[in-house]
């Protein structure tokens, strides 16, 4: 109960709404404990039941829960989607690559996996994210970085898909060499692929948000009917 940071915590400390709802239902308090006559537009909010326009907004709320939620579990599946094609591909290309080519295209894979996240938000960026990573795990070298600086990475999925054709470019080389038959580069690169749709997966609904609409509503249903609230159950309350 004590965290604040990526709790709730701070949001509602910087909500209007919330101050003025809790102000309401305080001051409404002390006017009625003072022993004064409760305004006649306050004994009529009393009167009424309000309870059907909170179940009308709870209704409202559950439905946009649920599908927070399953937008949530549907990015998570597609996150973990994108692990479990890097392990597919080092499986497949442990086997049949030299060490050094392995090496390069599962480097370079776990690169655009961490350049792919940074696109998403603004809550990772290169240079707290993507920087530190490749500080610690030596995953692109000077050179790679300078031509996928290029990219401009914090403005999108630029960079992991450059990063992606690096190691379609691996495969290719592998399959002019013969290290491995065109079965197998094609599963090698249809692993590839499958890691960069399911990276794409999140762009998209980056791209399509749950609707403004559906959401403005929320907000104003919230704004109307709190206020009221607080009064109702401030007069409720008794002397």
């Amino acid at each position: 109960m004590s965290h604040w940071d990526g709790t709730c915590l701070r949001a509602l400390s910087q909500d209007w709404l919330l101050w003025l709802t809790v102000s309401i239902y305080i001051g409404l308090r002390l006017f009625v404990r003072s022993g004064d006559a409760v305004p006649w537009f306050v004994q009529e909010f009393g009167d009424t039941d309000i309870d059907m326009l909170g179940g009308f907004l709870s209704f409202f709320l559950v439905l946009f829960v649920n599908q927070t939620n399953t937008r949530f579990f549907e990015m998570y599946n597609k996150s973990m989607d994108c692990q479990g094609r890097i392990c597919d591909i080092a499986s497949l290309i442990g086997t049949n690559l030299p060490r050094y080519q392995s090496a390069r295209i599962v480097r370079y894979l776990n690169a655009a996996h961490a350049a792919g996240y940074v696109g998403l938000s603004k809550t990772y960026t290169q240079t707290s994210f993507f920087d530190e990573i490749n500080r610690r795990q030596n995953l692109l070298d000077k050179n790679e970085m300078e031509r996928i600086s290029k990219t401009y990475m914090d403005r999108g999925p630029g960079a992991f898909r450059e990063i992606s054709e690096w190691c379609m470019m691996e495969v290719k080389r592998a399959r002019d060499a013969n290290y491995v038959e065109g079965r197998e580069a094609g599963a090698i690169r249809e692993k590839i692929l499958q890691f960069r749709a399911s990276m794409d997966a999140l762009y998209d609904y980056c791209d399509q948000p749950i609707h403004f609409f559906y959401i403005h509503f929320l907000s104003l249903l919230s704004a109307l009917y709190l206020p009221l609230f607080a009064i109702d159950n401030a007069y409720s309350a008794g002397a």
